[in-house]
């Protein structure tokens, strides 16, 4: 067997795909498939091919351009020639030979497409070139099963023969090979790219393609998906495609322990599969997607600054949230000089943190990106630390540990063996063996151990985030040098995060996307299309109309929204963010009707042997699919005890309630099949019986519909419902101003609503500004009305609480003329009020930074002309 994969210098790869058709079934997962294949093979980790020694061929409008490439790349090649093929795969009624389906071809005329005998032709001319390997994953069109593939016919691999090579081909002799639909790649691909990422446990350390062959042999009918096929000719089975990435792999890293090898292996692996795709997305990950954001340095607040807790929260709610609108205490984050007139701190990448401070705490909104910048930051970290594993000397080497805060927090006893358990516990989908006890007690020499705790704001019960916060406090005061720490969270009132501030802690503000970054963000995303610098510009174009403007700096929001363009681009963007969602989520039903459909035929039919009672809870299950949904995201947002149990627990749980015990007690597939089912919804992070939220923000818009609906139809302060609805609100309860941003979307409430908001004073007033700025529907009288509220407290001069609440609302609509006229009035003729100016341009920072630098102007003493035109 080759010890290594082939040279890189000289090797050629020419990647097919055809994934739209005029006349066959389209497989929009072959564009896919041809993105990773490259991005991979290009991977210095999996073989380090130069990127111009790869030759990606979408959609070729003619066979010679297939033909041309594969001659040029045989021509050019002194050690491997490999050709890719994804598209529908046919057979020639007269020939019996193998058609290689093109865009226009028609498939009953042979000479439309490109027929494998000239593709054996051209690899058999190469005689100079000591290795040829063809890989096809062939579809056939006209199936009854969506997203068939292949002839049914076990003469594929015959067909494709090619003398001294080697030929794996997606087929079977008695089965269809299988395109999922909605499915990020093709079956093969699907399971050629995983091999390629995550390696193969107890494999060689370099995978020939006999290897890779037998694992898919294997694999493959685990999932239901037909074996490949595979025809070698003069030890073609000897190439090897590359290095083997998984930790277990002979000669891999030896400097390393193998049980720190499977825990680096594992993070960076996890970073991968956190995906920004959520719904049919083009991309393949956080990696590929992620753009670096910025971070801004905050002041240390003291430990005794006075804050405002939230009282008087009902126990039927049952949950004391403690989240706090992140806009209300965005600003108390920055120092109390900033106001009298200080510089503010500079903006740098998140990443760069590190090299300033020993800890850093890093703050941010919902969808902000605080989650995918602690997965890039551990997956960096790791390949660092395993790259430079040789390396000795004095330098620091950071070994990266990321665990979720709630996890952490649901576990009882010392810190250190919790976080080792919760590490097992959360990579236990990329792990072979549970890591030791004593992970942390014998690191190598030179090893600091950086403790990433992610989502301190999702623990909801509030003592357990302020003994988690105290735990991690002892670890910032410790002297032991073994240690540091990053923590990323919402913004919580500061008395609870005050533990943390420290002479060595650096406090950071996740920044929103600027521009250029929403651009970068765009290209990455759309760059798969067939016109992705078209599909981007278009995207792009939308983003700066009102509303959405604002909200696809959130990175989640970008994301949602890039989703819902891509579906219907010529529909303009929702201008709210209520809107937005239902958009999406609508998108996520649409795509995964015929999943569901297709999942629930197979297990009923799979279940006709079963007892009645068995069968029963099956079907309800996928009849009451939504439901359980919404049950799950109401308890994980309003209850905080869910943090101790799994999410699939409460699932089961709650099927118990509704009579399909007996599933649970008899079946021992029911756990893993009910969070397959819940997988499907599209909301779900889902690795076997391992479930979570995607995203906590889906959880509390689902969750948030659904209590609204509990409300009454018609807006009465008097009822007790929504007494209690807007007494939260009030006081700054995020999730409960979303049940009302709900109800006023879904019932027409808004007008109503806000008018008994309006006539309030102080903080109702503020209410209704978060409202508006919120998106709810309103007539222009309620925004008239918050620009009165606004003139008025900007005349009282020094910011309470409540007024920083107004500023921001006022930022957020600076686009209203009545805000804008209000503005201007101000900035206009109180120019001896400096401090309270500096506030309203730092808070219009956050809206754009051209609106801010016209408040600076002012500062300036340009006031000639009205500062908002």
């Amino acid at each position: 067997m080759t010890a290594a994969p082939h040279d890189p210098h000289g090797s050629r790869v020419v990647l097919v795909g055809a994934h739209d058709f005029e006349h066959l079934a389209p497989l929009p997962a072959v564009a896919r498939n041809l993105s990773r294949l490259r991005e991979l093979l290009t991977d210095p980790q999996v073989w380090g091919l130069p990127a111009a020694n790869c030759v990606v061929i979408e959609q070729p409008a003619r066979r010679d351009d297939v033909l041309d490439a594969l001659s040029e790349a045989a021509g050019a090649a002194t050690d491997l020639v490999l050709l890719y093929y994804a598209g529908h795969g046919l057979i020639s009624p007269d020939t019996e030979d193998l058609l290689l389906s093109l865009p226009h071809c028609r498939p009953d005329r042979a000479y439309t497409t490109l027929p494998f005998q000239d593709v054996r032709d051209v690899l058999r001319g190469a005689r100079r070139v000591p290795a040829k390997a063809v890989l096809l994953d062939c579809c056939f069109a006209g199936r009854a099963l969506a997203g068939a593939m292949g002839p049914d016919d076990a003469r594929l691999a015959e067909l494709s023969r090619v003398e001294g090579s080697y030929v794996l081909a997606a087929a079977s002799a008695t089965r269809q090979a299988i395109a999922p639909v909605g499915g990020q790649y093709t079956a093969f691909t699907g399971q050629l790219i995983n091999i390629l990422e995550h390696g193969i446990s107890g494999g060689p350390r370099a995978l020939d393609l006999a290897t890779v062959h037998t694992h898919l042999h294997r694999v493959l009918p685990e999932l239901g998906f037909p074996q490949p096929h595979q025809r070698t000719e003069d030890h073609g089975a000897r190439i090897v495609l590359g290095w083997n990435r998984h930790p277990s792999a002979a000669d891999a890293t030896p400097e390393l322990p193998c049980h720190l090898r499977e825990l680096l292996h594992a993070q960076t692996i996890t970073a991968r599969n956190f995906t920004y795709r959520l719904y049919d997305a083009p991309l393949d990950g956080l990696a590929t997607v992620y753009v670096r954001q910025q971070a801004r340095g905050t002041a240390t607040s003291h430990a005794g600054a006075p804050r405002e807790e939230f009282r008087n929260r009902d126990q039927d709610w049952a949950h004391d949230r403690h989240h706090p609108d992140e806009q209300r205490h965005r600003q108390h984050l920055a120092p109390k000089e900033t106001a009298a007139g200080q510089p503010v701190a500079p903006a740098r990448p998140a990443e760069d943190t590190l090299a300033l401070h020993r800890h850093v705490l890093i703050t941010g909104g919902a969808g902000q990106g605080k989650s995918s910048l602690s997965l890039q930051l551990a997956a960096s970290l790791a390949t660092a630390y395993a790259t430079d594993a040789a390396q000795q000397g004095d330098t620091e080497r950071l070994l990266p540990v990321r665990v979720t805060a709630g996890r952490l927090a649901a576990d009882r006893g010392a810190l250190i063996p919790r976080l080792v358990r919760t590490l097992s516990a959360e990579l236990a989908p990329h792990l072979d063996h549970p890591l030791p006890d004593d992970l942390l007690d014998r690191l190598p020499e030179g090893t600091t151990c950086l403790l990433i705790v992610d989502g301190l704001d999702e623990i909801t019960d509030p003592d357990r985030r302020r003994s988690l916060v105290a735990e991690l406090a002892g670890r910032v005061r410790n002297p032991d040098g073994r240690f540091r720490l990053l923590i990323t969270t919402r913004p919580l009132p500061n008395d609870e995060l005050a533990p943390l501030q420290h002479a060595a802690t650096g406090t950071y503000t996740l920044e929103p996307f600027d521009r250029e970054q929403l651009h970068e963000f765009a290209h990455h995303w759309f760059r798969d299309h067939t016109d992705g610098r078209k599909s981007a510009a278009g995207f792009l174009r939308q983003t700066k109309a009102p509303g959405i403007r604002d909200l696809v700096r959130i990175p989640l929001l970008a994301t949602v929204a890039a989703l819902v363009y891509q579906k219907h681009p010529g529909t303009p963007l929702p201008s709210n963010r209520f809107t937005l969602y239902a958009d999406y989520f609508t998108l996520l039903a649409d795509a995964h009707i015929e999943e569901i459909h297709e999942q629930k035929q197979t297990v009923l039919q799979r279940w006709t042997q079963r007892p009645a009672a068995q069968q029963a809870c099956a079907t309800y299950l996928f009849e009451h699919r939504t439901d359980l949904v919404e049950h799950l995201a109401v308890t994980v947002v309003t209850d905080p005890t869910t943090t101790t149990r799994a999410l699939l627990d409460l699932a089961l749980d709650w099927l118990d309630d509704h009579d399909c015990r007996p599933a649970r007690r008899n079946v021992p597939e029911w756990g893993r099949l009910v969070a397959s089912v819940l997988g499907a919804a599209g909301v779900f992070t889902h690795h076997g019986d391992f479930l979570r939220f995607t995203h906590y923000s889906f959880a509390e818009h689902i969750a948030a519909g659904l209590l609204a609906d509990r409300l009454p139809t018609k807006f009465d302060p008097e009822h007790a419902d929504w007494a209690r609805t807007v007494h939260r609100a009030v006081n700054g309860d995020l999730f409960a101003q979303a049940v009302l941003a709900h109800h006023a979307h879904r019932y027409g409430t808004g007008d109503a609503l806000l008018a008994w908001l309006t006539g309030g004073t102080g903080d109702y007033a503020a209410l209704a500004g978060e409202l508006l700025a919120a998106g709810v529907p309103a007539e222009t009288r309620h925004v008239e009305s918050f620009a009165a509220h606004l003139t008025q407290t900007l005349a009282k001069g020094p910011l309470p609480e409540h007024a920083q609440r107004v500023i921001t609302d006022a930022a957020a609509l600076i686009r209203e003329p009545a805000v804008r006229r209000t503005l201007n009035d101000f900035l206009g003729s109180c120019y001896q009020q400096h401090a309270l100016r500096v506030q309203i341009g730092q808070s219009l920072i956050d809206h754009g930074v051209a609106t801010a630098l016209v408040v600076l102007r002012g500062l300036l003493g340009d006031a000639d002309t009205p500062l908002f035109a």
